[in-house]
């Protein structure tokens, strides 16, 4: 994260601004970036820096003292040339400053990089002020601030739901024949008595257990608390039936949230790294609960199952895609890459929807029943060995918090994208349970 010693700290600004950040957009965001019409005779100290890397190749060619040719400047490693436009700033920045030699030169392209990067970080800095944070002494990265952002806001002025009294009532006993046929559809037991609901009714005064809306002989629904598990007195929650239905109705949204909050709660694998090989029997002893980590192996999708994964497929990994490969991106798209010249996509690593995953491919088997949850999709083919890792900082990009001053900023994107990337950081430190973390040896 930083390298530090008893007289100084070397920080990595890429720390403190969202993924993917360029330099062009960092200098864009925090000084406006350059607005001169003309770009070949740029003097903001904004503008575009150009140097020909690939033709000092010795501390010789920095005294030369004549303008590099325009081939001196392309790139060979990045299969690059540049325009005729860059090629006619460099002669003209080459006479305005003065130029004498490359060295000059090298030195205008450093000034152009350092001097707006300095009045950029103090701008960033000014933004973390109204905090009353220092950028660089409160934290050596955006998760790094999250925590002290969010005691500062999120607990100013909070307000309490007022509560109206709800009128006492009995559970409609002409509805337990259909929790009965639904359990029986889905071959699990049923053990709700109506006792049981009016006696979680009285408990809860008569409002929803998650919503704390009033409810009614109309509205009131027995809600599983697990819903592998069949209608069960000790296991139930009285709610409304219209947040049922919503929350059917938004399954995707907020399973995918409660996903992140689940996995924040659980028990999850630190400590020392430690490995084992495999054994004969080991899939059986992950799926009966007796290892706890990650197992590396080969995984495909049932033949049966891939037309109910057609729309989305259950796999994505990170794959090298050739571009120059006919076969690999069909025709058109080779045909369409072709035409661009020097611009062709290069092979790259790329996010790929799969029906099949080869290893390394790591299944965290969690205690709770996770596993055999994917095993009813998902087979593995060829096993490798089970890996116990670090696991924890993959979990902490969540949506919450600061959506105020985000939108405050917005005609600042970046911006934008940091603060809220603040305050999901700050979310998932706050959402974890630290007691859960645990070192595990197989």
């Amino acid at each position: 994260m930083c390298i530090t010693t008893s007289d100084m700290k070397m920080l990595d600004i890429s720390n403190y601004v969202p993924a993917g950040t360029s330099y062009d957009k960092y200098l864009t965001t925090y000084l406006g970036g350059c607005k001169c019409d003309d770009k070949v005779r740029c003097v903001c100290g904004l503008g575009k820096g150009l140097l020909p890397y690939e033709y000092i190749t010795s501390f010789n060619v920095l005294n030369e003292d004549q303008v590099p040719a325009k081939s001196a400047f392309d790139s060979k490693l990045r299969g690059l040339k540049i325009s005729d436009e860059d090629d006619e700033r460099v002669k003209w920045v080459w006479g305005y400053y003065g130029t004498k030699t490359i060295k000059d030169l090298l030195v205008w392209y450093i000034n152009l990089d350092v001097v707006p990067f300095i009045k950029a970080i103090k701008s960033q800095r000014e933004l973390f002020k109204r905090f009353d944070l220092d950028m660089f002494v409160d934290g050596v990265s955006l998760p790094g601030l999250s925590e002290k952002v969010m005691y500062q806001t999120c607990f100013d002025n909070l307000e309490y739901p007022t509560k109206k009294p709800a009128n006492a009532f009995q559970f409609p006993p002409k509805r337990m024949g259909g929790y009965k046929r639904q359990d029986a559809e889905a071959k699990c037991e049923f053990g709700m008595t109506l006792e049981h609901l009016n006696m979680l009714l009285k408990k809860q005064k008569y409002f929803c257990g998650l919503c704390y809306s009033p409810l009614t002989s109309d509205t009131s629904s027995a809600d599983r608390i697990n819903n592998n598990l069949g209608h069960t007195d000790g296991m139930l929650s009285e709610t409304r039936r219209r947040f049922v239905e919503v929350r059917f109705a938004r399954k995707l949204s907020d399973t995918t949230h409660a996903l992140y909050l689940w996995a924040l709660g659980n028990e999850m694998p630190c400590g020392r790294l430690t490995t084992i090989e495999a054994y004969d029997g080991i899939v059986d002893d992950i799926k009966n609960d007796k290892i706890f980590g990650f197992l590396e192996c080969d995984i495909r999708t049932p033949e049966h199952l891939k037309q109910y994964f057609s729309e989305m497929s259950p796999i994505f990994k990170n794959v090298m895609i050739d571009c120059t490969d006919k076969s690999v991106i069909g025709k058109h798209m080779f045909d369409y890459n072709q035409s661009r010249g020097s611009n062709r996509a290069k092979p790259a690593r790329k996010l790929i929807g799969s029906y099949f995953g080869e290893k390394p491919l790591s299944i965290l088997h969690y205690s709770n029943g996770t596993f055999p949850m994917v095993w009813r999709s998902l087979r593995p083919t060829a096993l490798s060995r089970p890996t116990l890792t670090r696991h924890l900082h993959h979990l902490w990009k969540l949506y919450q918090m600061l959506d105020e001053r985000v939108m405050l900023i917005s005609l600042r994107a970046m911006i934008a994208e940091m603060m809220k990337l603040v305050g999901n950081s700050a979310f998932g430190r706050s959402g974890m349970d630290m007691s859960k973390p645990k070192e595990v040896k197989c």
